[in-house]
């Protein structure tokens, strides 16, 4: 019972959308030699697009950037580490897992240009979950901050079928903001150039790296590398990173892990191994610092979400008032949407999308 429960929360944590297997069998990466309209083409699939996304009504001429995350079923407020831990501990609860319609959060990336190519693509990794096997040898959340070398991208005829239903029921959120042609091709052709890179950053899964240094990346800060390139959320991603002090009460350093796709994250300070019972119990707030790292905040990028449909309906507040970081990330958001003339709910099905245009 105690595997199942840790195998629930290491998908929470390994950058929101870790384990998420491929439909097929793994494909070998195209070469650099591939022209861009091949690397492309199966990300741009329009049979296989979601029908709550090809349905979206985008202008016809004018482009777009998209954003669509699927949320997870609890709130981790990286903010205190005692309310990470009880957080994460919320992600047992089954009920909560049913009303979610998912075990775990995932950010996808996609586009509507005006000469009509229109796409989208996420990012997954760690299927075999070696990261679970790390906690068990005592490295706590090191596991989170670890490099696997199973990296993939998933394109829209590989789409679980679990985020499909979660679409069908109405429980992702789906931004469509419109952007300039020249940017809209700018999310095309970082993305050829990112599957055709030497240094392979696909096969890399980790949120401790750079995107733009195209090392690797997760799945979320893949996601919004991608469509930055289009400049649709301006200074936004910088406002969603939070810097946070690790200790050894929640972050050691345990027994090798057994397979080379994994590359462990070691903290400062050669921690002692977490036990299991610390750390599913343990007062995370206690502990000796280790060292500070800066990580996307996946709870800040629901906060963005949640800033802009709360101009077409209340959304609940998920993260505390006082919380500085968070209290930034609303004022930057409030200023950002005042960009657009006119903001446009739109349904499919249960599934709710915002559209902001720029008239």
């Amino acid at each position: 019972m105690l595997r199942v429960l840790l195998s629930l929360v290491l998908l929470v944590l390994v950058a929101g959308c870790a384990g998420i297997p491929r439909t097929g069998s793994p494909a070998e990466l195209p070469t650099r030699a591939a022209d861009a309209a091949t690397v492309l083409a199966p990300f741009e699939d329009r049979a296989a697009l979601p029908a709550q996304i090809a349905g979206l009504p985008l202008p016809e001429g004018r482009a777009f950037a998209l954003l669509v995350l699927i949320p997870a079923p609890a709130v981790v407020d990286l903010s205190d580490p005692e309310r990470a831990r009880r957080g994460l501990v919320q992600f047992l609860n089954p009920v909560a897992t049913y009303r979610a319609g998912t075990l775990m959060g995932h950010t996808m990336a996609g586009w509507r240009c005006a000469d009509g190519a229109m796409g989208l693509v996420s990012k997954s990794g760690d299927d075999r979950n070696r990261g679970l096997g790390m906690v068990f040898r005592g490295w706590g959340l090191a596991a989170f901050l670890s490099e696997y070398a199973d990296g993939h991208l998933i394109e829209p005829a590989e789409m679980s079928a679990r985020h499909h239903r979660v679409l069908r029921q109405g429980r992702a959120r789906i931004l469509a903001v419109e952007v300039d042609e020249a940017g809209c091709q700018a999310v095309r052709r970082a993305l050829v150039a990112y599957r055709q890179h030497p240094n392979r950053p696909e096969r890399v899964f980790t949120m401790m790296r750079d995107p733009a240094d195209l090392g690797g990346d997760g799945c979320a800060e893949f996601a919004l590398w991608l469509i930055g390139h289009s400049g649709a959320l301006g200074d936004l991603p910088a406002l969603m990173r939070r810097e946070i002090t690790l200790r050894d009460s929640f972050v050691g350093i345990g027994s090798m892990p057994r397979s080379p796709l994994v590359t462990p994250f070691v903290a400062q300070g050669a921690p002692d191994p977490v036990p299991l019972i610390a750390l599913m119990t343990g007062d995370w707030s206690q502990g000796r610092a280790l060292q500070q790292i800066e990580v996307l905040d996946l709870e800040l990028l629901r906060l963005a979400f949640d800033r802009v449909a709360g101009i077409a309906a209340p959304v609940p507040a998920r993260l505390r008032e006082d919380d500085a970081q968070a209290r930034r990330l609303r004022e930057a958001s409030d200023r950002w949407v005042t960009r657009f003339a006119r903001l446009h709910p739109f349904r499919h099905g249960r599934q709710q999308a915002l559209v902001l245009m720029r008239r």
